[in-house]
């Protein structure tokens, strides 16, 4: 844990993730779409043909893949894809819990560290810095053990009492991501 918080990227990964898009964006050779779940991605020697589940139909000199493991078997490959990632693919990723990030007018938790496994559905949580509004960011990362998995799209209130299990907190805002 102290190598995550000593090693980490200052603007954060969706800050760094962007830049790159941004960057690729302003060669005016990048094109892109959002809100596509792909179907099938072929290369047909001279040219990539990738092919949406609506219908949509792409086609490129080169096409860099970077759909998360857990759906990259819902997408047809052809050549196929090399053994290892094949079977990676079907296992899915190991770590199936979710990120929970929380915004809170409790100065005192910057610092904050703490675990509370079985008992929580959300097993560790620590303080990562202030917010630019000034309030304290808190990240925590849930417990993938059956009947305890957390889904903060489906129960936001859920979510902020396995916060308030760790330490009581002033909750201002939640950003989750399940992986």
């Amino acid at each position: 844990m102290e190598l995550c918080l000593t090693f980490k990227l200052h603007c954060g990964q969706s800050a760094f993730a962007k830049r790159f898009f941004d960057e690729a964006k302003s060669t005016k050779n990048l094109s892109y779409a959002f809100d596509c779940p792909i179907a099938s991605i072929n290369d047909i020697g001279q040219h990539v043909q990738v092919l949406s589940r609506d219908g949509r139909n792409f086609k490129a000199r080169r096409t860099i893949c970077t759909a998360p493991l857990n759906v990259l078997n819902k997408i047809s490959f052809s050549p196929p894809l090399i053994d290892g990632k094949r079977e990676a693919s079907q296992l899915g990723h190991v770590n199936r819990v979710t990120k929970v990030h929380v915004e809170c007018a409790n100065p005192e938790l910057r610092s904050f560290s703490g675990t509370a496994f079985p008992h929580n559905k959300l097993t560790y949580a620590f303080g990562d810095g202030t917010t630019p509004s000034g309030n304290t960011h808190l990240v925590s990362f849930g417990s993938s053990l059956p009947g305890v998995h957390l889904q903060p799209e489906d129960d936001i209130q859920d979510t902020i009492n396995a916060f308030k299990e760790f330490v009581a907190m002033d909750v201002k805002r939640i950003v989750a991501h399940n992986w």
